[in-house]
């Protein structure tokens, strides 16, 4: 099996905390860990690492906006 986690918009419904420069998936929650770290906490109970993928923006992956 295989999991790929959707990580790729903007994030702007959980504004004002969520910015394009820091989508909400990297704002840090309850545990102190980021909903993406979160969410791959919980896959790895079922899959090792090397099955897990993320699908995400260009603006996500390199870190900025872009036009």
């Amino acid at each position: 099996m295989k999991i790929v986690i959707m990580a790729g918009g903007k994030g702007m419904r959980f504004g004002p905390r969520s910015t394009e420069d820091l989508p909400k998936q990297f704002l840090p929650f309850h545990t102190g860990q980021t909903l993406i770290q979160e969410t791959v906490s919980r896959f790895l109970k079922f899959v090792p690492v090397s099955r897990l993928y993320v699908a995400t923006a260009l603006f996500v992956a390199v870190g900025r906006a872009v036009a």
